[in-house]
C-alpha cells in the first residue's frame, strides 16, 4: 500500500541506507506507516504491518487528555483507535474538543505561529500524546530511524518537538531513534513502488 510505499521511498533515501530498520510513520488524513528492514517492506502474514493508526489509546494518554476523554469509535469498527486524535483531523478535533471553537489544522498552525496560547497548548498537548502513543510502538519495533511524512510532518513543531518527549515513554534502557521528516514529499509512493519492485 501507499504507506509501505512511503516508507521503503525513506528507507532508500542515500542518507538513510545506512539504518537497518527504518519505520515511516504519516500523519495525514490518517495514521498509517510502514516497516523496512535491510532495504526490505516488511508487510507480515495479513499485510497490516504498519496500521499504527489502528493501535488502541494507551492507559496513560488519559493522564494527557483527560480521565473522561471520549473515546471514538474509528472507521475500522473498534474505539479509540489513535488516528482518531493523531491525524489531521484529530489534531483539529482535539483543538474542538477542548476549547469548542471548530478550526482546521491549518488554521491551528497559523495561530500558534502567532503565538496563540491556545494555539502554543493545543500543539504541547497533542505532541504529548503523539509521544504516549508511540512509546508502545517504539517499544515493540525499536526501529533505528523514524520518518515522518504527511500533512502533520510539514509543521516543525512536531518533528523538532517529539524527540525530547519520547524518553520518558520508553524502557530505561531504550534510545530514542534518530527522527527525520521525509525527503521525498509527494514522489515517496511512486518512489517506493518502484523499490518495491526491484526488491521482490
Amino acid at each position: 500500500n501507499d504507506a509501505n510505499c512511503f516508507a521503503l521511498s525513506e528507507a532508500w533515501d542515500d542518507e538513510f541506507t545506512q539504518y537497518p530498520l527504518v519505520m515511516g510513520l504519516i500523519l495525514g488524513t490518517g495514521v498509517g506507516g510502514g516497516l523496512v528492514l535491510n532495504g526490505k517492506s516488511i508487510t507480515g502474514h495479513s499485510y497490516i504491518t504498519g496500521e499504527f493508526g489502528h493501535i488502541r489509546l494507551p492507559v496513560d494518554a488519559l493522564e494527557v487528555v483527560g480521565r473522561d476523554f471520549p473515546l471514538l469509535r474509528c472507521g475500522c469498527g473498534q474505539l479509540g483507535c489513535i488516528e482518531n486524535y493523531l491525524s489531521g483531523r484529530g489534531f483539529a478535533w482535539l483543538y474542538e474538543h477542548f476549547y469548542q471553537q471548530p478550526l482546521s489544522s491549518p488554521e491551528i498552525v497559523a495561530q500558534w505561529q502567532q503565538h496563540d496560547p491556545r494555539a502554543q497548548a493545543h500543539v504541547e498537548r497533542y505532541l504529548d500524546l503523539l509521544a504516549v502513543c508511540l512509546g508502545n510502538i517504539l517499544t515493540i519495533v525499536d526501529p533505528d530511524l523514524l520518518v515522518l511524512g504527511g500533512g502533520l510532518s510539514n509543521f516543525t513543531a512536531i518533528s523538532e518537538g517529539l524527540a525530547q518527549r519520547l524518553p520518558r515513554h520508553l524502557l530505561p534502557v531504550a534510545r530514542v531513534p534518530r527522527i527525520e521528516r521525509a525527503r521525498h514529499g509527494d514522489a515517496g509512493g511512486m518512489r517506493g513502488a518502484a523499490f518495491l519492485h526491484l526488491t521482490h
